[in-house]
């Protein structure tokens, strides 16, 4: 197997001979990758199952493994995947495998003592394994990361190494340009830096040393709040001092220091490299003596887009126009790490410095090298700026400033020792005000000064003495404050207060951006997010930019994922923590583990720790920016999920589950610690801590006040959550059982989820059954009767099945539990509500419910569900004044009952549409958009729809009566079963006949017809249909049973009454049925100011005037007929039912030119041609009756 090689240094790959071998899918080279990295080692096949689908594997998952190890033996040509215990291994030479072969050459380098050429060799051959990226086609699963990163990590090394050697070789300017390169790519990587460092000054080019040392610091700062390392900082103090010993070959910096060490004194000669001839470099000055701006602010301000701080910028830009006007000022930016102090500080330099300014700028660090730190500086930089001569005529008139930066002063200025140190002191800063007042008399100064919390004494002293200072001077101070600081800094917090309340300082607080600068942040990285995304990642990071570059960079912009945080994120936040102590961080831990929110007295339970103690912890967390005070008074949050996050990753997983635990036993005494769903969530995260039972009774109970919330799909998971635990558990009680199955039943109604809806409430049935429990059985029939019952929208079905569980149910539960018989009475009339032939027994069981609930006090939702059985028994032409009553009645009970409140307002709509209050139906309509987009149910908006197509049907709006229908049917399917889809079909009808086209649903209402027989309305649906295709014989037919002689069959209890006879009527007129007419006209004549509309506001045929109309002439009256369609027609011109209105116009010419008396042609020919102007206008089809067929026509001849 020599002649074989695997790869991971790059895409997983095999060779055989150099060529490359076929290794299959990700999933299969995944295999071969993972038993590469293992080196020869077994790895179990349960590991790699769990590893390979990140543990959720399928049932299949170990067949298919097995196949992956035989297809790759195949590709590898031998038994080199070899069975190993229980698990498998890579039988192949070390050397086979590049990523060993790789370390073991590094190492060999790194610890040799062979000459520099071999080791060099060494680590040339090491690197040229490299193909792309470590593990490159799998990196990013959760297995490969660790070993991606240790690979990577290993390769920098050997880079550095191999640097090192080379600079050891004298070789620095040749590889000067890979170090640049490799110094910006890494630009967190010290190591690379002094490397660079020391290899641009052995060139001759300190300038472009320092600058690169600059641009680390200025990215350590910005990116992670950190100074440089102290080696790297005295290697660039020794490149500014021009240090003779870095000419010297530099030790290897992998050994601990980044800087050239010194070598023993010998009397050997010297081995350094020649050194290059030094150039001249131009000082960096504008041509009219401007300053430039500082290295620092050109180049963060290229790396990064300003986003955002619009009220601080202006805050800052009048600061610094009072100072252009001639004051002398200090502004300070306070936030914590990564909130953008510095950026801010670059923005408005920038655009001082375009506005004609001098800016300098200084730095403090947390160890402090020299006094007047980031005043030397911010002096330095501008004197290499203006060149040697120009910098030392400016000294030359303040000499002292010589002391600080002697650099820029003439050798012959040097202190006289005998000056007493009091004396310089004030000299000192006398000379820096006057050398500040000069160059400030051109030109206003802005002078930053970053990190002010690290300031020296003598940096604060100056500062005070420049802001009180009564000399002329146009300066403004601004400062860039870390809050926390991380030390006390109780110097410079009286500085600032004193100066502030001078006023001559003011401190500007710093927040995290707000959703929209989250977006527009993101955005300028190539990443694209939605409001809610943003807003999420904003509460995720509390809006703080260096978190969110970080994370984007990392890729994991999930709000609520709680993965590795970024280094730069990790290690802002360790620096706070490791400040506090062993016994803090425990007590932290824990407070991560109770939450985002930490009740004190929860945190103290859970830790044993005395009031006291815990209050000393806190304080110094919140002193650390770990911890917010919140505003509630024995509470405190974290200020954003990462520090929360940073803690979380120091817990183990078993203490993490102890805490959980111990959480969730004090939330059992102590209720008002927290709520049910944070006691769920405790026990769940215990894990096998925390009986199934126990858990799963938690989840349930969750699930409820989810349910309580309106948040149904939060109330399915905890469903589900508890379901999952019970099916684990040993013995579960019967009654935890039912009661998850009946929460799993609800929520999936309520998401429109009918099929997971009847499976859950069927398992419920299942169990009350078997162990008898009444009052689950009970619960789990009116489940189903909200599912099925006629609730919805059409009232003719007859739910065998459900008549018959209610009935179980109420023979189950006897007389006792009154409230729960009368809620099952009133399921049991709503079942049978919709049919007239159990009219009667539907009208009983409604008044028991009535009766029964009336007498119960307290329980409002009961009486709301009794009222509602009332007025759906009473839905026929007959119960109109009754069900106009109980709306009020069953509004007032009904209130947070969703059901309720949301089928309550469809029927008020219907009977007021139906007693012809229009205005009052549209305004209730309103009510019930506005109710049912509250509740954000697919049923709840299925009503809406339906009663939108209604309303936008008898105005004529086709298409929008269209398009809601088919939203509704979309939305209500899913809920409300086959009552949504007749109410669809019902709205087809109707578009079909104001299209002329409803003979194209002659099979379906035929079919409907033939499925609901005692339905009348479909029965003269039926009859409408074969009149339109011809058919009279057939449509005689149709309607035969719905008329006895001269007198109707149909009883105005039933609640499709309306539109029967609206269409009876129609048919009757057209077919010259005098009988049928006369039945029609007798029974309409009650009910004539009354607008035709069935089930919840499914179908309007506008007002019954016209039919009346019709029918009055069709028996023969023609005098009152066209007298009542004249009527009929000015109504609905008033209320906008337009398609009808030109229908009665219609109606009214045919009946005049029938009557043909004196001027009656005339009159039907105008009255015809107004109503061909309407139908023409809303896209209406007046003539029903085919041209040309025999019988009394619709339409009248122009």
């Amino acid at each position: 197997m020599s002649d074989l090689e695997v790869t991971v240094l790059g895409p997983v790959r095999a060779r055989r001979g150099g060529e490359d071998l076929a290794l299959g899918g990700p999933r299969q080279r995944a295999v071969l990758a993972r038993l590469a990295l293992a080196g020869g080692r077994s790895v179990v096949a349960e590991r790699l199952v769990d590893e390979l689908w990140d543990g959720d594997p399928p049932r299949s998952a170990t067949n298919t493994l097995q196949s992956y190890v035989s297809n790759l033996r195949r590709a590898l040509g031998g038994p080199v995947l070899a069975r190993s215990g229980g698990g498998y291994r890579l039988d192949v030479d070390a050397d086979a495998l590049t990523s060993v072969r790789f370390e073991r050459l590094v190492d060999e380098a790194t610890r040799s003592a062979a000459p520099l050429g071999e080791r060099l060799a060494l680590l040339d051959e090491a690197l040229g394994l490299w193909e792309g990226p470590a593990l490159a086609d799998v990196c990013d699963e959760p297995w490969a990361r660790g070993d991606a990163a240790r690979l990577e990590e290993l390769r920098l090394t050997a880079v550095e190494a191999r640097f090192d050697l080379r600079l050891e070789a004298g070789e620095h300017s040749v590889v000067v340009g890979a170090l640049d390169a490799a110094a910006q790519e890494h630009p967190l990587r010290e190591r690379l830096t002094a490397q660079l460092v020391l290899a641009l000054h052995r060139c001759g080019r300190q300038p472009d040393a320092l600058r690169a040392y600059e641009r680390t610091r200025a990215h350590l700062a910005e990116a992670l709040g950190l100074d440089p390392s102290p080696e790297l900082a005295r290697l660039a103090a020794q490149v500014l001092a021009h240090d003779p010993d870095l000419a010297l070959p530099a030790a290897p910096l992998g050994r601990a220091p980044t800087v050239a060490e010194r070598p023993a004194a010998t009397d050997a000669p010297s081995t350094s490299a020649p050194q290059a001839p030094r150039p001249e470099i131009a000082p960096r000055r504008a041509p009219d003596g401007h300053l430039p701006l500082p290295l620092a602010v050109d180049e963060r301000r290229a790396r990064t887009e300003f986003v955002g701080r619009s009220d601080v910028l202006a805050d800052l830009r009048r600061d610094w126009a009072s100072v252009v006007d001639g004051s002398r000022r200090m502004a300070v930016v306070a936030g914590e790490p990564g909130m953008g102090k510095t950026r801010l500080a670059q923005q408005l330099a920038a655009e001082a410095h375009r506005d004609g300014a001098h800016v300098l700028w200084g730095r403090c660090t947390a160890e402090v090298l020299a006094p007047y730190q980031p005043v030397v500086e911010a002096l330095r930089t501008a004197g290499r700026a203006l060149g040697p001569d120009a910098s030392r005529a400016l000294v030359a008139a303040h000499p002292v400033v010589g002391l600080l930066v002697p650099d820029l002063a003439r050798e012959d200025e040097a202190r006289s020792p005998s000056e007493p140190a009091s004396i310089e002191r004030y000299a000192l800063l006398e000379a820096l005000l006057a050398l500040l007042g000069d160059v400030s008399a051109a030109r206003p100064v802005l002078l930053v000064v970053d990190d002010l919390q690290w300031a020296d004494a003598a940096t604060l002293s100056l500062v005070e003495h420049l802001l009180r200072s009564s000399d002329p001077g146009r300066l403004l101070l601004l400062a860039t404050l870390r809050r926390p600081a991380g030390r006390a800094t109780p110097d410079l917090d009286r500085a600032l207060a004193e100066q502030r309340r001078d006023g001559t300082a003011e401190v500007h607080a710093l927040a995290g951006l707000d959703a929209d600068e989250v977006s527009t942040l993101l955005d300028h990285r190539g990443v694209r997010l939605d409001g809610e995304a943003s807003e999420g990642l904003r509460r995720h990071t509390a809006g703080n930019p260096l978190f969110l570059e970080a994370l984007a960079e990392q890729g994991d912009l999930a709000p609520g994922r709680v993965g590795a945080l970024p280094d730069t994120v990790r290690d802002v936040l360790d620096q706070r923590l490791m400040a506090l102590g062993d016994d803090a961080l425990g007590v932290l831990g824990a407070a991560a583990i109770i939450g985002q929110r930490v009740d004190l007295g929860l945190l103290g339970h859970i830790t044993d720790t005395s009031p006291d103690a815990l209050l000393d912890v806190v304080d110094a967390a919140v002193d650390a920016g770990l911890l917010v005070e919140d505003e509630e008074v024995g509470s405190v949050t974290f200020p954003h999920a990462l520090v929360r996050q940073a803690l979380l990753s120091r817990t183990t997983r078993n203490r993490e589950a102890r805490l959980h635990l111990r959480i969730a036993d004090a939330l059992d005494v102590r209720p008002d610690w927290g709520d049910a769903p944070t006691r769920a969530q405790h026990l769940l995260a215990a894990g096998r801590l925390s009986p199934p039972d126990r858990t799963a009774a938690a989840a349930l109970e969750a699930g409820r006040r989810a349910l309580g919330a309106r948040a149904d799909q939060e109330a399915a998971t905890w469903a589900q959550r508890a379901s999952d635990l019970l099916a684990a558990a040993d013995a579960p009680p019967p009654e935890l059982l039912a009661d998850v199955e009946l929460l799993r039943a609800t929520a999936s109604r309520h998401l429109g989820r009918r099929a997971d809806a009847e499976a859950a409430g069927a398992r419920a049935l299942e169990v009350a059954r078997a162990h008898a429990l009444p009052l689950v059985l009970a619960q789990a029939a009116q489940e189903a009767a909200l599912l099925e019952a006629g609730v919805g929208f059409g009232f003719g079905s007859y739910d065998e099945a459900l008549v018959a569980r209610l009935d179980e149910a109420l023979a189950a539960l006897g007389d006792h539990h009154p409230a729960e018989r009368a809620q099952l009475l009133a399921w049991a009339s709503l079942a049978r509500g919709g049919q007239d032939a159990h009219l009667v027994e539907a009208r009983a069981l409604a008044a028991e419910a009535d009766g029964l609930s009336a007498e119960l006090s307290g329980r409002p939702h009961v009486r709301a569900l009794a009222l509602l059985a009332q007025r759906i028994a009473h839905l026929g032409a007959d119960g109109l004044d009754r069900r106009l009553a109980l709306g009020a009645a069953m509004a007032e009970v009904g209130r947070g009952w969703a059901e309720m409140e949301v089928i309550g307002l469809c029927l008020d709509t219907v009977d007021r549409m139906e007693a012809d209050d229009i205005a009052g139906s549209e305004q209730v309509a309103a009510q019930l958009r506005t109710t049912a987009a509250a509740y954000a149910r697919p049923g709840f908006d299925a009503y809406v729809g339906v009663v939108d197509a209604c309303q936008a049907l008898v105005r004529g709006d086709l298409d929008l009566a269209a398009r809601r229908s088919d939203e509704a049917v979309r939305d209500g399917v899913g809920s409300l079963g086959p009552s949504a889809l007749h109410a669809w079909a019902g709205h087809q009808y109707l578009l079909s006949w104001e299209r002329g086209e409803v003979t194209v649903h002659l099979d379906q209402v035929r079919s409907i017809s033939e499925e609901f027989p005692t339905m009348g309305v479909w029965r003269a649906a039926l009859a409408v249909c074969l009149v339109a295709a011809g058919d009279d014989a057939g449509a005689r037919t149709a309607y035969a049973p719905l008329v006895a002689g001269r007198h109707l069959t149909l009883p105005t209890t039933s609640p499709g009454w309306y539109t029967t006879l609206s269409q009876l009527a129609e048919v009757a007129w057209l077919l010259d049925d005098v009988d049928a007419c006369a039945a029609a006209a007798e029974a309409l004549e009650p009910m004539a100011d009354r607008v035709s509309v069935t089930g919840l506001g499914a179908a309007s045929l506008g007002h019954l005037r016209r039919p009346f109309g019709l029918a009055l002439a069709g028996a023969g009256d023609l005098d009152r007929g066209e007298q009542e369609l004249a009527r009929a027609a000015a109504r609905m011109g008033e209320v906008g039912f337009r398609p009808w209105q030109a229908r009665a116009l219609a109606g009214r010419a045919a009946v005049l030119a029938r009557r043909d008396g004196p001027g009656d042609a005339a009159e039907a020919r105008r009255v015809r041609a107004e109503a061909e102007a309407v139908a023409s206008e809303v896209g209406t089809h007046l003539d029903l009756r085919p041209a040309g067929a025999t019988g009394p026509s619709d339409a009248v001849s122009a």
